[in-house]
């Protein structure tokens, strides 16, 4: 176990092959019944026309479109990348901890406009700084980082790249079209760190050939900006020596005319994003890079580090397979798991997984120390698509119930987790599987009972998340013997213990103190009836000892 997060990364060209069902599948297309995600939009689409700024094959375009958005279901192209790493995987280059989505949607390496397919009409949205032009994308954070680059993409019509001469950059707590604040940077401070050519070209579908429109990667330096969780906007704007743009290139996905809900600033104020030739909303490509701020949490992970699904076994509910990947504690390790992230191919959306666990037993799942049916699914995420048409690669994060696996205080432990799944509409669900890195033992495969490798160079792809601590020895072991029921709790919120409970006080993530109670017996009652529904922490003494736990209002 190491004290790290891993928010896993996106892959849009999937090449994997599902044990028990079919083979070398490979596609750069998403499929049509990918998830979508009904976000509130940003303030500037709620409005009945937008004056966006963009090239079009006809020159500039800045014509007003009417726009009747507030029913759009955003597509969800985001997803994340690791914020940190074991040793040894040092070949997989930096810390990409957030992609709003590909820019690049054809081989060989082009960035498409589907003008004759779908109609599509901008090759890319005014970011001239000289201008008073700029572009926002938002971006969510589950975790507090320190970010350290960030990435975007532009292109000057007829010059050849690096022609980016200055970048712009400032952070939004919310949308800036609709009551957010600048908490980090400013449109004075020129923060370009680098500027590359990506050998991309942007063109259009009836003149894949042309080269007037080559992309270059640009980086703003962000070194200083420590950002906890939560949602935020990246606003940026840029200079070039061309005498065109500069333009961004938006996000690029075949078949897809909804690609975002990003925002355009101009002399006018802010602007919708939209696609003039479709008047559907469109999203930015950046990357972002930084660390975890650790604090306390822990993680076991094994991502996509090459962004390549090999293969994939099968783990329907009901079905006669089940699969399992191994958890190993340090000594003297103690872990929590809270949440769990795990890729998953299907013809639909991923709608129920079911979690067990396992001791080991000799290398292979042994006896179920525990389980939970139908856990809580934060984000199902199409985040790919394979070569045969009906299947998905989906990104399931999930939240459990507080399991703990107990640790040696010598030596090194090893747990197994196991995952079965529903989709939508019934069809099978396969986990997906890797050769190119590996965490402890290979995944492992029960069919009809029986446990066994299926290859041992293959191992699971997931994460294991919650918070870890030492093994408690005998003096602490009586302290566990205190347990607070039912949590979580409605009204009343049960507590015993085997010794004394001093003193119990409550407080809310703030850490402002809500109640506080002299107990001085073995049980009680606290009446929660008036709290909000929500989190809160509960720190009990017993014995001259502190215990603190999170408790639930529902």
């Amino acid at each position: 176990m190491r004290k790290i997060i891993l928010p896993l990364t996106m892959c849009f060209i999937a090449s994997f092959g599902m044990m028990n069902a079919q083979t070398n599948l490979k596609s750069s297309t998403l499929e049509t019944n990918q998830t979508q995600q009904s976000a509130v939009l940003p303030a500037a689409y709620y409005e009945t026309s937008t004056s966006p700024i963009g090239e079009s094959p006809r020159g500039v375009e800045n014509s007003s479109i009417s726009i009747d958005l507030q029913n759009t279901k955003i597509k969800n192209f985001d997803s994340y990348g690791p914020a940190a790493r074991p040793d040894g995987t040092e070949e997989f280059g930096e810390n990409l901890i957030y992609n709003s989505g590909p820019y690049i949607n054809y081989t060989p390496d082009l960035s498409v406009l589907e003008n004759v397919t779908n109609g599509m009409d901008l090759f890319g949205f005014g970011v001239n700084y000289n201008n008073s032009q700029s572009l926002a994308e938002n971006f969510v954070l589950y975790d507090s980082f320190n970010i350290s680059k960030i990435d975007v993409y532009a292109y000057q019509t007829g010059t050849l790249p690096p022609s980016i001469t200055a970048m712009y950059v400032q952070i939004w707590n919310g949308d800036p079209s609709g009551g957010g604040s600048v908490v980090w940077g400013d449109l004075t401070t020129n923060v370009l760190e680098n500027v590359e050519d990506s050998g991309i070209y942007r063109v259009l579908e009836d003149d894949l050939s042309n080269t007037d429109r080559r992309i270059q990667k640009v980086t703003a330096n962000t070194s200083g900006l420590n950002l906890s969780a939560g949602t935020y906007w990246v606003e940026y704007s840029l200079e070039g020596s061309g005498s065109s743009g500069p333009w961004a290139p938006p996000i690029s996905v075949l078949g897809e005319t909804i690609t975002g809900d990003a925002l355009q600033k101009t002399s006018s104020g802010w602007q919708a994003v939209i696609d003039a030739g479709v008047n559907e909303p469109q999203g930015m490509p950046i990357q972002i890079y930084g660390t975890i701020n650790l604090q306390g949490s822990c993680a076991e992970l094994n991502p996509p580090y090459d962004w390549l699904f090999e293969e994939a076994l099968t783990i329907t509910t009901g079905g006669s397979f089940t699969v399992a990947n191994d958890l190993t504690l340090q000594p003297n390790e103690s872990f929590s798991l809270e949440n769990i992230t795990a890729y998953m191919f299907s013809e639909w959306p991923i709608s129920e997984v079911d979690v067990t666990y396992y001791e080991d037993d000799n290398g292979m799942p042994g006896s179920v120390i525990g389980s939970e049916n139908a856990v809580t699914l934060n984000h199902v995420n199409a985040v790919g698509s394979s070569h045969v048409s009906i299947h998905n690669v989906y990104k399931v994060d999930m939240t459990v119930d507080a399991f703990d696996f107990i640790g040696d205080v010598n030596s090194s432990k090893k747990y197994w987790i196991g995952l079965s799944a529903k989709s939508s509409n019934n069809t099978d669900v396969y986990w997906g599987i890797t050769s190119g890195n590996s965490v402890g033992n290979p995944a492992a495969q029960n069919n009809n009972g029986v446990w066994g490798i299926w290859n041992n160079d293959y191992d699971g792809l997931y994460t294991w998340y919650g918070d870890c601590g030492p093994v408690l020895g005998v003096d602490d072991n009586e302290l566990t013997k205190f347990s607070v029921y039912p949590n979580p709790a409605n009204n009343i919120l049960n507590l015993e213990s085997a010794q004394n409970i001093e003193s119990v006080t409550l407080f809310n993530l703030l850490g402002q103190k809500l109640l506080s109670r002299t107990v001085n017996n073995t049980s009680a009652e606290l009446n929660i009836s008036n709290l909000q529904v929500g989190t809160y922490i509960l720190q009990t003494t017993i014995e001259g000892q502190v215990n603190t736990q999170k408790i639930i209002k529902q």
